[in-house]
């Protein structure tokens, strides 16, 4: 199988409508086998047949055309709706999924799509399912994909790296690691700023690539899956499917739940909350254990084997963050976090690639956070854009910080999203 980046077909984010209306395709109906005759043309037809010469499954994202009535609801005045659509090419050229992002991150050329939105397939003895960058931050597709029984997820993206929170590769980590799945992640690796791919296998990263540059490079991540160990409905709950049945859709809510409409225009620069909008301090011993608070949400730190900085931190220094509120703006989030603070304690949440203060141990935990309808996402960035070789959260959605080895911690995170309360975590 072969997993490729957002807009890996295109190539740049497609910032109008005339763009992303040249570069679209319109797409057979999923079954149709698009290597053989003329329903399908240029590139997407061209991955089709190589896809069935190599006897590969293949993902890529690309720009999907649908023909719509002018004055229809939701078509827009050229008589198209555009999507950002990820789709699974399979081992014959047949179309095997098909997949809108529901969730755009500034996209004004795109439409969000409506309706049922699955993108779920199967190959190799596996059920995979697919989202698309911005998706990942939020319960839905992810609670729809996890309540059908995927194995893994398929994940191009084209993310926006803010470190020392939310890069890439932290995200991707968290993700398999608090659902306690696969996740393959392509990401486009134009810079540092929009790199970050990897194979994670219930939170273990198999594989990695980051490119800490400012240029473009191509990088191909490898990995092997390991083989299925039990149909994955039995780990769901009972109420999730029908004796006899494998899978009981009707009981996992729709595929997609509405996304709203992107924003007017994009935002400048990194889209991250400012520093003043946390509750933050230093670390302030060698070893030491404080809580801060910040709406409903509170952070207990404690932490052993820490050098404290004789400056005071103006050079930096490691603080703990509690965040409540909206995030990058589009997104509901709470956090508890330890991160490098470059300048010190006002600079405690900025952008910033540095990384530093060793610690020997390192325990986050949210008191506000142990519903049944919340999930806990732990992510640790470290130098150049490395992650942990493996993370967990235990089941009171704490988070013990591996923070062995030579690295200094760039951030270590405990993000929680809202989960629907019917399904799996």
């Amino acid at each position: 199988m072969l997993v490729f980046p957002e807009y890996g077909l295109t190539g740049a984010v497609l910032e109008t409508r005339a763009a992303a209306r040249f570069a679209s395709h319109k797409l057979p109906e999923v079954g149709t086998n698009m290597c053989r005759g003329e329903s399908t043309l240029g590139p997407v037809r061209s991955i089709a047949c190589a896809a069935a010469e190599a006897r590969a499954v293949v993902v890529f994202d690309l720009a999907e055309r649908v023909s719509c009535a002018r004055g229809d609801k939701g078509c827009r005045e050229d008589g198209f709706l555009l999507y950002n659509t990820a789709v699974a090419i399979g081992v014959d050229g047949t179309l095997l999924s098909r997949y809108r992002k529901s969730h755009l991150y500034y996209e004004d050329a795109f439409d969000v799509p409506r309706g049922e939105n699955c993108g779920i397939f199967e190959a190799f003895g596996y059920r995979f399912g697919t989202m698309v960058c911005f998706d990942l931050l939020f319960p839905s597709p992810a609670s729809s994909l996890l309540c059908r029984g995927v194995d893994a997820v398929v994940f191009p993206t084209s993310w926006v790296n803010t470190p020392p929170m939310m890069g890439a590769m932290q995200i991707q980590q968290a993700f398999s690691a608090a659902h306690d799945t696969i996740l393959l992640a392509a990401g486009i690796g134009y810079s540092a700023k929009t790199s970050g791919s990897g194979i994670y296998v219930n939170g273990r990263a198999i594989a990695t690539a980051f490119n800490p540059t400012p240029h473009p490079q191509t990088q191909i991540v490898v990995g092997d899956l390991p083989r299925r160990s039990a149909d994955p409905v039995a780990l769901l709950s009972e109420a999730m499917y029908d004796s006899g049945e494998r899978y009981a859709a009707s009981r996992c809510g729709a595929c997609v739940a509405q996304a709203p409409a992107p924003p007017a225009s994009p935002l400048p620069g990194l889209p991250m909350p400012e520093p003043s909008s946390y509750a933050a301090k230093l670390l302030d011993a060698t070893d030491g254990t404080f809580t801060i608070s910040q709406g409903n949400t509170t952070c207990t730190i404690r932490w052993r084997g820490y050098e404290v900085p004789k400056d005071g931190g103006a050079e930096g220094a490691l603080g703990a963050l509690a965040f409540d509120g909206v995030y990058m703006p589009l997104f509901r989030a709470r956090l508890c976090a330890v991160v490098w603070c470059p300048r010190g304690l006002s600079s405690c949440g900025a952008s910033t690639d540095d990384a530093g203060g060793h610690l020997k141990a390192l325990h986050i935990e949210a008191s506000d956070a142990t519903s049944a309808n919340r999930v806990a996402m732990p992510m640790l960035l470290a130098q150049n854009g490395s992650v942990a070789g493996a993370l967990d959260v235990d089941a009171n959605r704490s988070f013990d910080v591996p923070v062995a080895g030579e690295n200094g911690i760039a951030g270590a995170v405990l993000f929680f999203r809202d989960w629907p309360s019917a399904l799996p975590h």
